[in-house]
């Protein structure tokens, strides 16, 4: 006998986050009876020189469910999120696309090819660039040589979701919201913050100066 599932969509929904007197959107998962466990890691490298931040979302799934499989995720970004792709753990590539949602914000939709059946755990990468925006600019990112202004947020389930920030040492960097650990590592200050116990409330809001520059 043929065994027969339902379809269920696992979105990352948006979450006003207040902060500087101003709002901004940030993720928040999807009840846990939802079926789904997603387990996210998103790292943020500041590349100055080209102008944008670049970022990284691996991310681990798995299906708990017994009737249902999942053929489609999505997880929030800002407006300025441009070139979104997506790969499986085996560098298959997986359809993804940026959906406008309104003046600030898009959402992040990756097809699962094949689809996550019940049961089953899947490994996917899903990378895009936050490009720095004009000044006085209504959008949130600024990136040049000698400034930067972006903020970063956290995909996940509670306390399966974790950030990292790269920037280079030259620059000094001041944080607003939450608390990230400091490191030194290959020329870069990295930023961290592991096993975030509310992904869904969860920014870091990052201002860097380099003199030099």
């Amino acid at each position: 006998m043929r065994a027969r599932w339902g379809r269920r969509v696992r979105s990352v929904g948006l979450v006003a986050v207040v902060f500087a007197a101003a709002s901004v959107v940030g993720g928040r998962p999807a009840a846990a009876d939802e079926g789904l466990r997603w387990e996210g890691r998103s790292t943020y490298t500041l590349d100055a020189p080209a102008g944008v931040v670049r970022v990284v979302v691996d991310i681990t799934l798995t299906n708990e469910t017994a009737d249902y499989y999942y053929d489609e995720i999505g997880f929030g970004a800002l407006a300025e999120a441009s070139t979104l792709r997506a790969t499986r753990a085996d560098g298959g590539a997986l359809s993804a696309q940026l959906v406008p949602r309104g003046a600030d914000i898009a959402s992040a939709r990756i097809t699962l090819s094949p689809r996550l059946l019940p049961g089953e755990s899947m490994q996917l990468q899903a990378a895009y660039d936050l490009v720095g925006q004009a000044p006085r600019s209504e959008r949130w990112t600024r990136v040049n040589p000698a400034f930067a202004a972006f903020t970063a947020f956290a995909t996940g389930d509670p306390g399966l979701a974790s950030v990292e920030v790269r920037v280079p040492k030259s620059f000094t960097v001041d944080v607003e919201g939450a608390e990230l650990s400091r490191d030194e590592v290959d020329g870069q200050l990295v930023l961290r913050a592991a096993a975030i116990a509310d992904p869904p409330t969860w920014y870091a809001s990052l201002t860097a100066d380099d003199e030099e520059g």
